[in-house]
């Protein structure tokens, strides 16, 4: 009986786990040169995914990542942009959302009151 236990008990940690894990995800930021820069830069960064995890790492492409909450709530290129009013608003906003993606692929969609996603060339999530 205990043996059955201790192996429920660790099937549910790593559901726990797995589940909790799986909300947090990398978001690029050009370069982060310190815990104090990560501290000024990837609050902004995270702003649209739900908030900064605070942990930040540089990749082996000198590109730094910061960790946020949540996924955009759209295809696997989406960046999150908060509100976009019209074509021309996503004309403005989505290229300066897009860079570190490989840029704007030209598509963007409203997906509920106050937040929209514009498309990015690059496959990121």
């Amino acid at each position: 009986m205990k043996n059955i236990m201790i192996a429920v008990m660790t099937a549910l940690m790593v559901v726990f786990f797995q589940a909790g894990a799986a909300q947090a995800f990398d978001v690029r930021n050009g370069g982060i040169f310190s815990q104090q820069d990560a501290e000024q830069k990837c609050p902004k960064t995270c702003q649209l995914y739900g908030g900064w995890n605070g942990h930040w790492t540089t990749l082996p492409s000198l590109v730094s990542v910061c960790g946020c909450l949540k996924r955009a709530s759209g295809a696997p290129n989406d960046v999150n942009a908060g509100a976009i009013l019209n074509q021309r608003d996503a004309e403005e906003k989505c290229p300066k959302l897009t860079r570190l993606y490989g840029g704007w692929n030209g598509q963007w969609t409203t997906l509920s009151s106050g937040m929209a996603v514009c498309g990015s060339n690059e496959n990121w999530h």
